[in-house]
């Protein structure tokens, strides 16, 4: 359990450790955590559900054909799945709690970030340019703050993780929405109030208490920022706009796919400048129909051990949010997949 612990604290630090350490050692590091588990893995011999192990080899298989016949790529969503079948799956009921810490540090950090302005390191992407703390602000160039990740994105999609782990209770539905007011995450402030508010729907003390409290938050806030949030819920906005023509893009290159593409899924990397907005879309060109299809079942099994409105409202997060797109994510959210078919209660 120490070695998983640490495999997945330096997972989802990553960013920030190779800020300080250097991506190629941090890489070595994680490989070699990796390797630790694969070992563990065999030489335990764990009890392996049929139907769970079955999922994992189509997009084992999906990952192996693409790399043998057309390159290695990281394909998150091919490989999150299955390097989480290589975590013990009752590590999230035993060390849980130690998300919820990551959460608190990194709200803290956000909080540092929005008061002075700069974000506490500098990503430098793969194309070795720097992230510009106003990339995500859109037209108005907005800071939005990140903490320990890569950018404000990956800190919502992690939010989401952490509510999803814990059922999306009270205290992680707070975690969600502070995160979502640091970063200006719209989606997850409507999402983080939304499970917050159907949690305490029996405690009318409590929601008139968050609702003024949220009221107060929002007029620190600048003008500028106000429009940016409820931007959100107006189609016509530039922001939605531009979501629709990603869509219209990645739709129209998936019609030009050739069989064998539709099935397994793109066979050219994405440019980096190309973003499709979305899980589902980037999932089925990314995975094909196989690859889609393992997916749904994904969320039919979030049905079955939480909710039919925790599943309904993550589907929506992924047709219109990139949640699971970086691989600490897919980890994460893979490992909460593995949980539900190992454990019939909630999540």
């Amino acid at each position: 359990m120490k070695l998983t612990t640490l495999f997945i604290i330096t997972l989802l630090c990553k960013d920030l450790l190779s800020h300080y350490f250097g991506q190629t050692v941090i890489l070595y590091l994680l490989l070699f955590f990796l390797l630790g588990l694969v070992v563990s893995f065999f030489y335990k011999k764990k009890n392996i559900k049929q139907k769970y192990t079955i999922l994992i080899l189509v997009l084992g298989l999906i990952y192996l054909f693409k790399t043998v016949f057309f390159g290695f790529n990281l394909m998150p969503y091919l490989l999150g799945p299955i390097v989480a079948f290589f975590i013990p799956a009752d590590w999230l009921t035993k060390h849980k709690k130690i998300l919820i810490i990551i959460a608190l540090v990194n709200i803290v950090l956000m909080i540092f970030e929005v008061y002075t302005g700069n974000y506490i390191y500098e990503f430098i992407g793969a194309d070795g340019n720097v992230l510009d703390p106003k990339l995500f602000g859109g037209y108005e160039k907005i800071f939005r703050a990140k903490g320990i990740f890569a950018g404000p994105l990956s800190a919502v999609a992690f939010a989401y993780c952490v509510g999803l782990v814990y059922n999306f209770n009270k205290t992680t539905s707070v975690i969600i929405i502070i995160i979502g007011l640091l970063s200006l995450g719209r989606l997850s402030i409507f999402i983080g109030l939304f499970f917050f508010f159907y949690n305490s729907r029996n405690s009318k003390f409590i929601v008139f208490l968050v609702a003024i409290t949220i009221v107060i938050v929002l007029n620190y806030y600048s003008g500028t920022i106000i429009n940016f949030i409820t931007s959100a819920l107006d189609f016509k906005s530039s922001n939605n706009l531009s979501r629709f023509y990603y869509w219209g893009v990645a739709l129209n290159l998936i019609s030009d796919f050739s069989l064998l593409e539709f099935l397994t899924g793109s066979t050219s990397l994405v440019e980096r400048s190309t973003s499709f907005e979305s899980d589902w879309i980037r999932i089925l060109y990314s995975t094909g129909v196989f690859g889609l299809i393992a997916y749904i079942y994904m969320i039919f099994k979030i049905n079955e051990v939480s909710s039919f409105v925790i599943a309904v409202i993550i589907s929506i997060i992924m047709l219109i949010f990139p949640f699971v797109q970086s691989l600490p994510v897919i980890v994460l959210f893979s490992l909460v997949i593995k949980k539900a078919f190992y454990d019939k209660k909630y999540i």
